[in-house]
């Protein structure tokens, strides 16, 4: 059977009614919703890995600012260069709170199939209407981690511009202080 029914010069897709009559290609959509939805669920864990590679960097770079600060064995810099690293350590600590809630933070995280519970209840409707049912709740499934997984990278994005923001700041504002004070004496 033909995947496309023609229709003058141009052909359109098959009706649900005329898929579900063909069961090669039906077990094919199933098979490949599947796929699609196991895909998205391996991103999903690729961010939560990628968050938190960037919440270890975070957190070094905001320890070694407080080291900075508290440190007295750099009392002779700059007169500005601890009150920016404060700042630092500050900006850096909030983009690691906003990673660890944005994106690490323990969410529902949709699997690739019904319970038996809910896929038993198909049962009184026959196969082809369960199946039908199941597949339309994969939809649903890929939706939603397609917007978790864009909720997800948006965040650690930002946060990791947020963060580079925030360390070419600081050291821009200390060598201008640092060429001011040596110009002024």
């Amino acid at each position: 059977m033909n995947e496309y029914v023609e229709c003058g010069s141009r052909r359109r897709p098959l009706t649900i009614e005329q898929a579900t009559a063909n069961k090669d290609y039906i077990d094919w959509v199933e098979r490949m919703a599947l796929e699609n939805l196991r895909c998205h669920i391996q991103s999903a864990d690729a961010l939560t890995k990628e968050g938190n590679s960037t919440l270890t960097i975070l957190l070094g770079g905001a320890g070694a600012s407080i080291t900075g600060v508290l440190s007295p064995t750099w009392a002779q810099l700059h007169w500005i260069t601890k009150p920016l690293l404060a700042i630092l350590a500050v900006a850096l600590f909030a983009c690691a709170a906003y990673i660890v809630r944005k994106v690490l933070w323990a969410r529902d995280i949709e699997v690739p199939t019904g319970t038996p519970n809910n896929l038993m209840e198909g049962w009184a409707y026959g196969l082809d209407d369960a199946r039908r049912g199941e597949l339309e709740n994969i939809e649903e499934k890929v939706r939603k981690t397609i917007v978790r997984n864009a909720e997800s990278g948006d965040a650690l994005n930002g946060a990791r511009l947020i963060a580079i923001a925030s360390v070419v700041v600081a050291i821009v504002v200390n060598l201008c202080a640092a060429a001011a004070s040596a110009f002024y004496g």
